[in-house]
């Protein structure tokens, strides 16, 4: 009897994932040694907030008065805080809330600034466009953390409200970017031809003007991240953010602070893990804008 194999994926769907394949490998070897140092401090925060779960030895939020403020050792692998919990577990989950939170409010932020600014490139000088540059210098006017408590102040506190407060806080900085990238693209021929021939505004801005301000917005919204992980921590740590007992890297700041001088761990720990991935998003960016730009290579 004849057994039936299924043929193997060809034709033009193979050729394009292998191509697919062959572009990232290509521009990973590229980069320049210091992002790819970058990308590998990214990765690995980010592989440890996707498998917290499995990387956790407590209960991150259970107490106990006998274990307090216990220093480093077998049974706690980083110690313990002011109320007995392990702080090796609340930073691996804070990780997790943390990164999560930044990473979905700016993702928000910049597809809806992106086609902010899109629009009012197209229609530059129209009612819209001045509508939009209104609307952003006005929110521009306050400081990236003030508009997150002004935003957290009216919805109240939770981890909802901070993911809105932190995409409102971006989405003006965000809209000014696509809307500047844009300016330069929209005033091309084959953006006039497309519009001489009867394409519509919507057409014209998702098949031209959209795929080629991408990677320059990819680029910005993640230089953004490190400073959207501050302003989450900073609120946080204003008590505005992830409240008690779920941990969060600015909770831990702010509650290891009543006990700085005798056990100082469960602050200063999730300082550096923010200036980890901080240092990890600036080396990772600025490679790939010096591989974008070799002109600004030193010297």
């Amino acid at each position: 009897m004849t057994v039936m194999q299924e043929p193997a994926a060809s034709g033009p769907t193979a050729r394009r994932q292998d191509g697919l394949v062959h572009s990232l490998l290509r521009f990973l070897a590229r980069l320049p040694l210091t992002a790819k140092i970058g990308g590998v401090m990214v990765a690995v925060v980010v592989l440890i907030a996707i498998f917290a779960p499995l990387l956790v030895t407590h209960d991150p939020t259970t107490q106990s008065m006998i274990q307090r403020n216990r220093g480093f050792s077998a049974a706690h692998w980083l110690g313990t805080d002011a109320f007995g919990r392990d702080v090796y577990s609340r930073l691996i989950v804070g990780a997790r809330y943390s990164l999560a939170i930044t990473t979905a409010s700016l993702l928000a932020a910049a597809v809806v600034g992106t086609f902010l600014g899109l629009a009012a490139a197209y229609n530059r000088g129209g009612k819209l466009d001045i509508a939009v540059v209104w609307l952003v210098d006005v929110l521009m006017t306050f400081p990236t953390l003030i508009l997150g408590v002004i935003v957290v102040a009216i919805f109240g506190p939770g981890p909802l409200n901070v993911a809105l407060a932190i995409s409102v806080a971006f989405l003006p900085r965000l809209t000014r970017m696509a809307r500047g990238v844009a300016l330069s693209i929209v005033s091309n021929e084959y953006i006039e031809a497309a519009r001489a021939i009867g394409a519509s505004p919507a057409r014209i801005i998702a098949r031209h003007l959209l795929p080629n301000i991408m990677s320059e917005m990819t680029v910005i919204t993640a230089l953004w991240l490190g400073t959207g992980i501050e302003v989450e921590t900073s609120l946080s740590f204003l008590g505005l953010g992830v409240q008690p007992p779920t941990p969060s890297w600015g909770l831990m700041i702010k509650e290891g602070i009543g006990t700085l001088y005798v056990n100082p761990w469960p602050s200063l720990l999730p300082v550096a893990a923010i200036l980890f991935v901080i240092l990890g998003l600036n080396l990772l960016v600025d490679g790939i804008q010096e591989l974008k730009n070799p002109g600004t290579r030193d010297g």
